[in-house]
This record gives structure tokens, sequence and C-alpha cells, in this order.
């Protein structure tokens, strides 16, 4: 019973603390605590304000608290949409330390809305859940028909999709995808990279597979950066599984920019034959000499003909005549001056 006693009048002194922990210095040191030290910032955030707006609400949530958050929820109404000074709600600092119990709590409130970003970088706390892989959170959160899974941060447009597909965290890539108004194709706004193209590249086969199963994906967008494909990224990466899912689809473009002959030139000299043999071969700019599918059937002539008939051509002798005269008239020429050099050297030493 002491234990208790001891464990109710703690509790008490907590709640009464935070109860006016806004104001409180406590406040202020548990902030800079998580906003400086974590996430980097400024010393000089929150100076300008008399308060960084950061409730007994947010410190609870955001320490996974969650008897101390039903303590404090029972004893007045709070503004359970507000944000710090960051513009981090109360269900958002749960869902960046992974707290499912909280997440639970606060989604059961009334007026809670999932969708509230940062003020300055645009993250949900869809997007923290997806971020850090909480599978279970996502879940939480996807339940609600008011939430949007396509809010991206304001930063880069990444989406909770983007940083899903990009990580691996299959799970979570398939809850996203169940939802109906999930766009699987937003890039984001730095290089345009799109949920497939990080799967691709990073080699996450059940995740490009899940994502490739829906037909609005598009297998053919290619980054701003390097203007490289999904499928170009697959071969790099030698990942010869993710190459035969991109061209198993009806819809794949291979020859996008002369890509195709890319990739096929990188498997060639790598020496990935199964890459080789899935790859569409190049059509030869001539055909083969015995393939007459390939003839047409009226071939073009090789010069255009003309109505007036061609002069005939010279005959072979007086050809050489030509050949022969010139040749002497180029030696006359030449030798001239040389013989008459000769004379007139002779003459001096005969006189002389």
């Amino acid at each position: 019973m002491v234990k208790g006693e001891e464990a109710g009048r703690v509790t008490s002194l907590a709640l009464g603390l935070l109860m006016g922990f806004e104001e409180h210095i406590s406040s202020r040191l548990l902030w800079l605590h998580y906003y400086q030290n974590i996430y980097r910032l400024s010393p000089s955030i929150g100076k300008g304000d008399s308060t960084i707006r950061f409730t007994g609400l947010h410190g609870a949530a955001s320490l996974g608290m969650g008897e101390i958050v039903t303590a404090l929820l029972a004893m007045k109404e709070w503004n359970i949409n507000r944000g710090d000074i960051m513009g981090q709600t109360a269900l958002a600092g749960a869902a960046v330390g992974g707290h499912e119990d909280v997440v639970k709590i606060l989604l059961r409130l009334k007026g809670i809305n999932p969708n509230t970003a940062e003020a300055g970088c645009g993250r949900t706390p869809l997007w923290w859940a997806a971020q850090h892989g909480d599978e279970g959170i996502v879940k939480l959160l996807l339940e609600r028909e008011d939430i949007d899974p396509n809010t991206s941060d304001t930063l880069s447009g990444r989406t909770p999709l983007w940083w899903a597909a990009k990580a691996g965290h299959e799970g979570i890539v398939r809850l996203l995808l169940e939802r109906a108004n999930i766009n699987p194709n937003t890039p984001d706004t730095k290089y345009g990279r799109t949920p497939l193209w990080w799967a691709a590249k990073a080699g996450h086969e059940r995740v490009v597979k899940l994502l490739l199963e829906r037909d609005d994906t598009n297998p053919n967008t290619m980054d701003t950066k390097y203007s490289r494909t999904p499928l170009l990224w697959a071969e790099m990466g030698r990942y010869e599984a993710i190459v035969e899912l991109l061209l198993e689809r009806e819809d794949p473009n291979p020859h996008t920019l002369g890509l195709d002959e890319a990739v096929l030139e990188l498997a060639a000299f790598r020496g990935d034959a199964g890459v080789v043999q899935l790859l569409p071969q190049p059509r030869p700019f001539f055909p083969n000499p015995g393939d007459t599918t390939e003839a047409p059937e009226n071939p073009p002539a090789a010069c255009p003909s003309s109505s007036k008939p061609l002069p005939p051509a010279p005959p072979v002798n007086l050809i050489l005549f030509f050949v022969v005269i010139s040749s002497l008239v180029f030696l006359i020429h030449l030798l001239a001056p040389i013989g008459l050099s000769l004379l007139a050297f002779s003459l001096w030493w005969f006189y002389s």
C-alpha cells in the first residue's frame, strides 16, 4: 500500500506540473532537448516567443506516457490539434516516438485531425510513421477514412509511400496500396524519383512486385537528374528478378530514349546472360540476307530514274590514250628546266 500511495502522489504531482507545463521552465528544457539535440535546430528558435507552445499533452505524448495522456485528457478540455512552435501536434509527437498506444488513445478523440502537418516541413503523423517503419501506427492511421495517404513534405515532396518503398517496408507499402486514393507515381520534387524508382534501385523485389500489381503504376518514369528508369537501375544493381518483373508488364517501354540499348550493353558487358535473354533485341538496320520476311515486296530503286537516257560510256582505248599523253606532257614540263640548265653549263665549260 505504501508503494501504491507513493505512486499515486507522484502521479498527482506530475499531473499538477503538466497542467501548467506550457509556462514551466521544464517545458522549454524538454523542447530544447527534442528539437535541438535530435533535429539539430538552431538554439535561437523559440526565443522570440514568450512560450514555445509545448504543452503537457505534447510532452506526455512524445514520451509515450499513455496513462498520463489519458489522465490529462480527463482533467480538462485540450486543443488536440494544436501544434507547438514547430507545428507538431501531440499525435505527431507520438508517431515520431513510435508510441502506438498513445496514438490509439489520441485517435479516439472527437475532432482529432490526423492530417495536421508541421508548419515548416509539412510532415504528417502518417509521414513520420512510414519513414520510421512503424507498421502498427501506419495501420491505425489508415483505418480512418479521413486520412490522406498522399500528403508529402514541403522540403522535397516525399510521400509516405515514397519513404516506405525506399526503405523496403513491405508491410507498410501493402497497407498504403490498399487505399483506393493512393497515388503510386508521386515523385519527389528534387530529382523526380518515384516509389518504384527507389524500390528498383534499392533491390526491394517484393516492394517492386506490390507496386507493379497496380495497373496505374507507371514503370517508365525517369528521374530528372540522370534520366534513368527503374529498369536501368535494376540492371545496374544486377537485380535480375526485378528486371523480369518490370518486363512482365504489358506496358513497359524499354525503348525510352534508347535506354534499352544501354541496359542491353551493360548486361552484355557484365555477362548477365539472363538479363540479355529477357531484354528485347534491337532490330538490325539492314535485314539479314537470308531473311525474306524483312525485305519489302517492291524494293525502291538505288537511284531515282530519269526520263532522259544516260550517255554511252567512253571506250577504254580512248581513256588510255589521254592518260599516256597527259603523262608525257607532265614529264616534258618537269625535265625541260633540268635539260636547259645542263646545256648552259656545258657551253660555259667548253668556252672557258
